[in-house]
């Protein structure tokens, strides 16, 4: 029987840091250390901005900026060492900087290392992948974020986080708005919605936020989920979050096969369950050590939840075990600003916009579905695109909101895009070849990082060894 108790997660990450003793006195607090960083910086205090980007680091592991942040405080010591250790694990990751930005990088460049290293990580901001945008979306939409297709009508319909409306938009750029936030419905900022067409139900879910152009002070923190019948579009009912006294903003909705609908509470890490048939939102899974949930995807039978959280990564949550751990992933993948997040057929498809560079990947899961076992990137630094986030998939082909939105919607080219790609056909990733890196450092009498080279990476030719000495 499914457990209607909150499960509580504890995730444990492996650190290596030398600064461990200092870093104990250190706050856990990442806004208070964020400025204490800002501030050690200003005034010149190079060792305690390093402590404090290491403690930053330790506790978003997946926040690329504080990578390279940390890189940039070691260079400003000249702990190369630490510095290109971290920069391998970067390049490792897919991560796209380019250090020559900063100053703070300059006792770095004396080193061929660095240069190739560097451009290894400029390199990876080229575009890979092809999309084609679908149609642009009326401005009076302001900031749109959730997107489903529905067969009866056949078009997508889309919701406005600012103008709280939903529309059906088809391929050709028809546009009918078919729901409206008012008093009679109680309606605000709609941040998703799933289409469940054999059921004849249209699933909505709202928060009254600061982005929502009816905002109202008094209901600051108000939050539900609400069932529409898919073909009137009358109201069957409001399901409300918990009114605590806390803050709430139901977000990205998951649907099982059998009619159990999970929503992700934005405001407050915890995941709700809507089980078929029942009267009221209950509380399945909680984390305090989660910061920002957003994508979420559940299993056929409803009993695996997979939730995105953008500084921690993917969540897989048990509900039957009642057990949640972080996602099984290698080192070389970073899964950090994950938006969209869709479970296809044993494969996870996540829209990282707070990355950088900015892309969609195709993560095939083993048969347990608690391990990624191959990368496939779709889109890497679309160009074309201001950031992608959610999306919905129609056979082989995924269709993603090309353009995300301010929290405050006071954007200037509101509106957005739909645009679709393939997530078949893909390539997987191959580990990255650092023969050369290694080599360089073996002549140079350098320690090995941490991360040793695949023992089956391509053996490059005299020549190029040569150019990297």
């Amino acid at each position: 029987m499914l457990r209607s108790l909150v499960c509580c997660l504890t995730m444990t990450f492996q650190i290596n840091s030398v600064f461990a003793e200092d870093q104990d006195e250190l706050t856990d607090n990442v806004p208070e250390l964020r400025r204490m960083a800002s501030e050690a910086y200003a005034t010149g205090d190079q060792e305690q901005y390093r402590n404090l980007v290491t403690r930053l680091h330790q506790l978003r592991p997946n926040n690329s900026d504080y990578m390279y942040q940390l890189v940039l405080a070691h260079a400003a010591l000249s702990e190369r060492e630490k510095a290109f250790n971290m920069m391998v694990q970067m390049q490792q990751q897919g991560l796209s900087y380019d250090f020559n930005e900063s100053q703070d990088s300059m006792s770095l460049r004396e080193t061929r290392l660095y240069e190739y290293l560097n451009d290894l990580m400029v390199r990876a901001g080229e575009p890979i992948g092809e999309y084609q945008v679908v149609t642009a979306l009326d401005s009076a939409l302001g900031r749109v974020e959730a997107i489903d297709w529905d067969p009866t009508r056949e078009a997508f319909l889309v919701g406005s986080v600012t103008a709280g409306r939903l529309v059906a938009v088809n391929e050709d750029g028809g546009f009918q708005e078919l729901i409206r936030a008012d008093r009679e419905n109680g309606l605000w900022g709609i941040h998703d919605i799933i289409v469940d067409a054999p059921r004849n139900r249209l699933w909505v879910s709202s928060a009254a936020t600061r982005a929502y152009s009816g905002f109202d002070e008094t209901e600051r923190g108000r939050s539900a989920l609400f069932e529409f019948q898919l073909d009137s579009l009358d109201l069957v009912k409001k399901y409300p979050a918990p009114v605590d006294g806390l803050p709430h903003s139901l977000g990205n909705a998951a649907l099982s096969h059998s009619g159990d609908l999970y929503v992700a509470d934005r405001s407050l890490p915890i995941i709700y369950m809507l089980k078929a048939g029942a009267d009221r939102l209950i509380p399945v899974f909680a984390s305090k050590g989660l910061v920002s949930l957003r994508g979420i995807a559940a299993s056929a039978k409803g009993d695996i939840v997979y939730v995105a959280d953008r500084e921690m990564g993917i969540i897989r949550v048990d509900l039957l075990a009642g057990q949640a751990v972080a996602l099984n992933r290698p080192e070389t993948l970073n899964l950090g600003g994950v938006d969209g997040l869709e479970l296809i057929d044993g494969n996870l498809l996540v829209i990282q916009n707070g990355i950088r560079p900015q892309r969609i990947m195709r993560l095939e899961l083993d048969e347990s579905g608690s391990s990624v076992t191959e990368i496939a990137p779709v889109i890497v630094a679309p160009s074309e695109l201001a950031s992608p986030t959610h999306g919905t998939v129609r056979g082989n082909r995924l269709f993603f909101l090309a353009d995300a939105k301010s929290d405050e919607g006071n954007d200037e080219n509101l509106g957005g895009r739909i645009a679709e790609t393939t997530i078949e056909g893909l390539k997987n990733i191959e580990p990255p070849d650092m023969r050369r890196f290694f080599e360089q450092r073996a002549r140079q009498g350098m320690p090995l990082p941490q991360v040793q080279p695949d023992s089956d990476s391509n053996t490059e030719s005299e020549e190029d060894n040569e150019e990297a000495r």
